[in-house]
């Protein structure tokens, strides 16, 4: 998984620098704040399957379910992500601070909306 990882962020370091879109100036505006996060949550990872912790989790995850429930699982997870993305994809393009309250607040509204939206879509299709 590591080398699949680094050899990812090398590729992504190199299209960036043929394209002239990594430079120092772009180095310069990264948050250093970020890598220690990273690292905690690795460590958290790491000590929640070293106490055993997670083979409940597991356990929980491989027990069968209907079709729907998956669909519903995906669906959720997907309109999560992508409403915090576009929230906040949306606020540095429009270079504004955006406080935590009102990412959730934004959230409540789009989320459901995109459950609905790409549940139905996964029916459909499905």
């Amino acid at each position: 998984m590591w080398v699949t990882t680094f050899a990812g962020v090398l590729l992504l370091g190199a299209v960036g620098l043929a394209r002239q879109r990594l430079g120092q100036g772009t180095l310069q505006h990264l948050s250093l704040g970020v890598f220690p996060f990273v690292v905690g949550l690795f460590a958290l990872v790491q000590a929640v399957e070293n106490l055993g912790l997670d083979r409940p989790l597991v356990a929980w995850l491989g027990a069968p379910r209907p079709a729907w429930a998956g669909l519903a699982a995906m669906t959720g997870v997907a309109s999560l992500a992508s409403a915090a993305l576009l929230v906040l994809s949306a606020a540095a393009r429009r270079g504004v601070d955006l406080p935590p309250l009102e990412v959730v607040k934004v959230a409540l509204w789009l989320v459901p909306a995109m459950l609905v939206v790409g549940l139905g879509a996964l029916l459909v299709t499905g």
